[in-house]
């Protein structure tokens, strides 16, 4: 277990810090990363997604190549993004005990959303405010995102439903195939959202290849 998670773990604690990201911690086999402390980063939604996109395609490759084992076989990834305002410093018991990180609602809403992705199948879910900002940039690796509605959704700890979307990472498929497959899969969502439920259900047993 300790050497799987070495192979898993380095890499893409690489890839977060290679995206302007801070590394806060390891909780168990989760990476905990935050942006915009303490060096600011205008960015920080798009380069967020960037980063679980890259993560989820070095994922794929490793696992293609058999890099975990035959007794491991192809390991899983969840992501959970979320934006908005956050404290950060040294919480806990400073300056004897003390961990510099990030603490306030969007934080647990990020834990959220990784955990709700295997409710709704899918490897990568971001609020709207993350979608939002990230398809704002005028960095060209926002062009390089493609994004599917999941539509509204009840999230542990919240009262009231929220917009979520899925960053699509399909290494695998051709960008016709994929451009095909979110265009059915939002057309699915939004017959679901106006109450049009068999037609959603019509819509979404078409649905191929699977979108989540």
């Amino acid at each position: 277990t300790a050497e799987i998670l070495r192979q898993i773990l380095g890499p893409m604690t690489d890839i977060l810090q290679g995206e302007s990201g801070t590394f806060n911690k390891y909780i168990g086999d989760a990476i905990m990363g935050f942006w915009g402390a303490p060096i600011e980063v205008p960015d920080h939604a798009l380069r967020a997604c960037v980063t679980a996109q890259k993560m989820l395609t070095e994922l794929d490759r490793m696992n293609d190549e058999g890099a975990f084992g035959a007794d491991a076989g192809r390991l899983h990834m969840r992501i959970g993004i979320a934006t908005g305002e956050l404290m950060v410093g040294d919480f806990g018991n400073p300056p004897r005990n003390s961990d510099y990180t990030v603490i306030g609602d969007k934080v647990n809403l990020a834990s959220r959303l990784e955990g709700a992705n295997k409710a709704v199948d899918t490897r990568v879910l971001v609020d709207d405010t993350t979608r939002q900002q990230a398809a704002a940039s005028s960095d060209p690796a926002a062009k390089g995102l493609r994004w599917r509605k999941v539509g509204n959704v009840l999230v542990k700890g919240k009262t009231e439903p929220m917009l979520l979307w899925e960053v699509v990472v399909r290494p695998g498929m051709g960008e016709a195939e994929l451009a095909a497959g979110v265009e059915k899969s939002d057309r699915a969502v939004g017959l679901f959202m106006d109450g049009k439920l068999a037609e959603a259900g019509e819509e979404l047993r078409r649905l191929q290849p699977p979108m989540g």
